[in-house]
């Protein structure tokens, strides 16, 4: 077996684990996200309804799972448990278009509610 090169700090990585209970924010992933100034780290689904709620030209959903609803829809109406904890509603959406490659990525009243507020 070949030796390990070492890599000088600076040029290191970090790695996040899927178990991890938090992800640490950089500025450069506020300011992308739309976050606050005091945001330092977020827990995973925290990170991912960010990532839903960021300000962008598209928001695409090219795999399975609802991830948008209408305000006025529960999570248990959705039918999707899996993905309750990072569930928005498409009032909240901040993007000009939304892309549906996969199936049921909206719900229709979330795909409405979005469309009132901007979104196409």
């Amino acid at each position: 077996m070949g030796r390990l090169r070492q890599i000088p700090h600076q040029r290191r990585r970090r790695r996040v684990r899927r178990q991890a209970k938090s992800i640490p924010v950089s500025r450069q992933v506020r300011a992308a996200l739309g976050l606050p100034e005091t945001t330092t780290e977020l827990s995973p689904p925290e990170l991912l309804r960010a990532i839903l709620l960021a300000p962008a030209d598209l928001l695409y959903n090219g795999g399975i799972g609802t991830y948008v609803k209408a305000s006025t829809e529960s999570n248990a109406s959705v039918g999707d448990k899996a993905n309750d904890s990072i569930r928005v509603d498409g009032k909240d959406l901040r993007v000009k278009v939304v892309g549906e490659g996969g199936n049921l990525g909206m719900t229709q009243r979330g795909r409405i509610e979005a469309a009132l507020q901007g979104s196409s």
